[in-house]
């Protein structure tokens, strides 16, 4: 792709993106979130002014996905991919709250396509970009994604399992952990790949320095406890 165009496109994307994050990209006046069943003053008081209750701005986050997801493909080059993840992440974090309910949305199903699509690559930088955003929606509070959300997942991140650079194994290895552990069992299993050494080797290692964690996080615990009791009891 020609030079000039590559970086006309990225200061296209600048812009926008720098204009819709002083407006929070119309995440909390969006209809994906707000939906379109609310009641309107005349329905509830007949002969009333029928004043749209709708804002203006409901269908910008809808365009904003739409466009980043058909964007994020492996024709577009690597610093604007950089350039979409981030803003992709400004998005989820305006839209934690919300992520339960733009989850069943289609746009957010696009926008998963695209990274899981995108992330399947060898550039180190947009596969870590890839996997941020993916840990960011699946450990999104109380949100159940589709099962073939989860298994598309699973496959993107074992192939990084084997990658030479040893940040993104470890990565994709910690996103796993975030995956429902019977789809990963389950999906690995019936790929063989428990019989690959060093798939098995990173997997578990990953697991026991989970496991590491929450010891160490209990122990503390424990000691804040015995500390707290100590006080209670001089006091």
């Amino acid at each position: 792709m020609n030079e000039y165009i590559i970086l006309t496109c990225v200061s296209i994307f600048v812009c926008v993106c720098v204009y819709v994050n002083r407006y929070n990209h119309f995440v909390s006046s969006s209809s994906l979130i707000t939906g379109t069943t609310a009641s309107r003053p005349m329905d509830m008081f007949p002969g009333t002014l029928d004043v749209p209750t709708t804002s203006p701005a409901s269908g910008h986050l809808s365009i904003i996905l739409n466009l980043i997801a058909k964007t994020y493909n492996k024709n577009t080059p690597a610093c604007t991919l950089l350039l979409l993840s981030t803003w992709l992440q400004e998005i989820c974090i305006q839209s934690e709250k919300y992520i339960g309910i733009l989850s069943e949305t289609q746009e957010c199903q696009s926008i998963i396509a695209s990274l899981i699509n995108c992330g399947a690559t060898t550039n180190d930088d947009v596969a870590s970009a890839a996997c941020n955003l993916f840990e960011m929606l699946m450990t999104a509070k109380d949100v159940v994604w589709k099962q073939e959300t989860y298994l598309s997942i699973v496959d993107l991140a074992t192939l990084h399992l084997t990658s030479c650079n040893k940040m993104i194994r470890e990565k994709y290895g910690a996103l796993l952990m975030c995956m429902p552990i019977n789809i990963v069992l389950s999906k690995l299993n019936k790929q063989h790949l428990f019989s690959d050494t060093k798939v098995s080797a990173i997997f578990l290692n990953v697991v026991l320095s989970k496991f590491v964690e929450l010891i160490s996080l209990s122990h503390f615990i424990f000691k804040c406890f015995l500390y707290l009791n100590v006080v209670l009891t001089v006091v």
